[in-house]
């Protein structure tokens, strides 16, 4: 018997899975996940201590650049379609439901301008500016369902959360500073972000 099959699982995923699992009713399975926690874990560190790792800059840059080109188009749109006042008492009105309507159409935007970026070569146009892209756990480019749904769109849902879902956005952020540079929705995804060679 060997590890091998865990090895899809990302580091987050085995420990979860580990920690839930029945060590005594099953020890040889148990031990099984604990050898791929090691090999994954080994497979991270060589992967972290390679200097590949995208700059915290880079990351934060890119970042700043994908939320400008985002909201430029949304600005034009809101300004050439509604008054001012109409807006806010709208939003006065609605709430929620103005900030959900909000959220969609800023995702909506965003995928627009970098779906292909992102299915193609794992990049939004900050990162391809900055010159870096997201890999899975096999150094390869991850599907569209982790590069998006998973990385961007769950946590952009977050700030309709009161309290609770801003705090999870600064906590998604200060993870950055951690030596591995993975935020909450790196760890989600099983992703990295990595300069481009």
């Amino acid at each position: 018997m060997n590890s091998a099959k865990y090895s899809n699982l990302s580091l987050v995923e085995l420990y979860e899975l580990y920690a839930n699992f029945d060590l005594e009713k099953y020890p040889d399975e148990a031990k099984l996940i604990y050898d791929q926690m090691l090999l994954t874990e080994k497979a991270n560190k060589h992967f972290t201590e390679s200097n590949n790792l995208a700059l915290r800059s880079q990351r934060f840059a890119a970042a700043m650049i994908d939320i400008l080109v985002t909201l430029v188009p949304i600005n034009l749109i809101i300004f050439f379609t509604f008054h001012i006042n109409d807006i806010i008492k709208t939003q006065l009105e609605y709430g929620f439901y103005f900030a959900f309507g909000m959220l969609l159409l800023i995702q909506m935007i965003f995928f627009m301008m970098n779906g292909w970026l992102l299915y193609k070569y794992g990049q939004t146009i900050g990162k391809a500016i900055l010159k870096i892209k997201i890999i899975d756990q096999n150094k390869k480019l991850p599907d569209l369902m982790t590069s998006y749904v998973i990385r961007y769109l769950f946590l952009s849902i977050m700030p309709l959360i009161p309290l609770f879902g801003i705090l999870i956005m600064m906590i998604d952020f200060m993870l950055i500073f951690q030596k591995d540079r993975k935020c909450i929705h790196d760890h989600l995804a099983g992703t990295s972000v990595i300069k481009v060679s």
